[in-house]
């Protein structure tokens, strides 16, 4: 199924079929860095986490309308369920009012417990 904005019918609001819904994302041709090959994973640090990552980004330079709309898809897909134990938000903000402008990064991470509880 093709999801489309609601304001412009026919603009798809997702960049492939499942994103935010499987682990690989949404690949495209245009990735600048190549995929690691098998032979050097070894080599390579280890992974902080174990746990499977589902990504889901929302362009800047997109519309409001649209924001809306792609975050009514994970609504109604059940993104976050029963299963799901953290929910990580990175953010990019430019600071531009301060002599010297500077690019904070801005992370917050929510913890959610099995009893219901939620934590950052």
């Amino acid at each position: 199924k093709v999801h489309t904005s609601p304001k412009k019918p026919g603009e798809p609001i997702l960049k492939c079929a499942d994103e935010g819904f499987t682990v690989a994302g949404c690949m495209s041709s245009s990735r600048r860095l190549t995929l690691l090959r098998d032979d050097l994973s070894g080599q390579m640090p280890a992974s902080l986490a174990d746990a499977p990552t589902y990504r889901f980004v929302l362009n800047p330079n997109s519309t409001f309308d649209m924001v809306n709309a792609r975050v009514q898809y994970l609504k109604d897909r059940g993104w976050l369920d029963d299963q799901s134990t953290q929910l990580t938000l990175k953010a990019y903000y430019l600071n531009y009012q301060i002599e010297v402008p500077r690019l904070q990064n801005v992370i917050i991470k929510f913890y959610f417990s099995r009893g219901g509880g939620v934590f950052s």
